[in-house]
Formats: structure tokens, C-alpha cells, sequence
């Protein structure tokens, strides 16, 4: 698939012996590139079949769940219409996020929008915007990488920002002193 670049980029990213929730799993390609020793959650918005946790992000109510490493959103931001409540509720339980974005530069000029729309996109954040959102809630930036989609059919390209978020609240009250 074009996106395995992709989800190889965000595993690369996720520390060995770590539990892993992962939230839009699809088809659950990301077990397949993170260490063996991870223990991997897979989560989506429809039954996914096996131990699916369905959760839809964009409900009312969002459920408790136990304490992960890491949360992964693989092109799942953009279906979001509530982008701060999904992070702060991220904040209560995730050590780590890891997150692909395609961030909107330059003008939100309407044609741009529509575009996004088009794909079913619901937001449109710039750079600064997404590291504010998690700021907001104690997630500091450790990590920023960037993944290049080309669309044949269109020929376009599609600049996709990865993030790796380190939850300072959590981090700083579960971990050990010292490095």
C-alpha cells in the first residue's frame, strides 16, 4: 500500500517494549512494523473484527482507557472536529503521540478548503497550530519528520508532517529521575 512508508516512518518512532494504542487501525498494518516486544492495541471508529476497541473520536463521550506509551493517529487527525478535546482527553492516559498531519501552509484560501473537504478532511490546521493544540495540554514536540504522498492521478504531492509528542505531565510523574 502507498501509505506503509508511511506507518514505517511512525514505527520507527515508538521505543521497543512499549504498550501501543492505535486509533483509525484500519487494517492494522502498524503490528507489522513495530518491535515484537510492543503490546499493541488496535482501535477504530467500526469493528475492525479480533480485539478491535471501537471508539468513535468524534462522540460526545469518550471513554476511560488504561495508560499506553504511545497513541497513534495515522491520517486520523483530519477526520477530527474536535482536534483540542480528543487531545486533552489523549493527555489523561498517553505517555507518547505520534501523529501524521497534512498541515495547511500558507493562505486557507476556499479552493484549498474544498479540496480537504473533498477527502472528507473536517480541519484545516497549519504547523504552528498543531503544536499549540498540544502544548496546550503538556505535550512537548520531541520529534518532526516529513512523509511526501504523491498523487499519480493528480500529480501532486502532499506533504504529511509526523509528530512525536512526549506528554510532559505524565512523564514527569511516572518516570524515573535522572536520564
Amino acid at each position: 500500500s502507498t501509505w506503509n512508508p508511511r506507518t514505517e516512518m511512525i514505527a520507527k518512532m515508538i521505543k521497543p517494549n512499549s504498550a501501543v494504542i492505535e486509533f483509525g487501525a484500519g487494517r492494522k498494518v502498524l503490528l507489522n512494523y513495530i518491535d515484537v516486544s510492543c503490546k499493541y492495541q488496535p482501535s477504530d471508529c467500526v469493528d475492525r473484527g479480533d480485539d478491535t476497541l471501537i471508539i468513535d473520536l468524534n462522540t460526545a463521550d469518550l471513554p476511560n482507557l488504561p495508560s499506553y506509551d504511545y497513541a497513534v493517529f495515522s491520517g486520523v487527525i483530519e477526520y477530527l472536529t474536535d482536534v483540542p478535546k480528543v487531545v486533552k482527553w489523549l493527555s489523561s492516559f498517553a505517555d507518547h503521540a505520534v501523529l501524521s498531519y497534512l498541515v495547511v501552509e500558507g493562505e486557507k484560501n476556499p479552493a484549498l478548503i474544498q479540496n480537504r473537504r473533498n477527502y472528507g478532511w473536517v480541519n484545516d490546521y497549519s504547523d504552528n497550530e498543531i503544536m499549540d493544540i498540544f502544548l496546550e495540554q503538556n505535550f512537548e514536540m520531541l520529534d518532526k519528520t516529513f512523509w511526501v504522498d504523491h498523487v499519480e492521478d493528480r500529480n501532486e504531492d502532499y506533504k504529511h508532517i509526523i509528530y512525536l509528542f512526549e506528554n510532559k505531565h505524565r512523564h514527569s510523574s511516572s518516570s524515573h529521575s535522572g536520564t
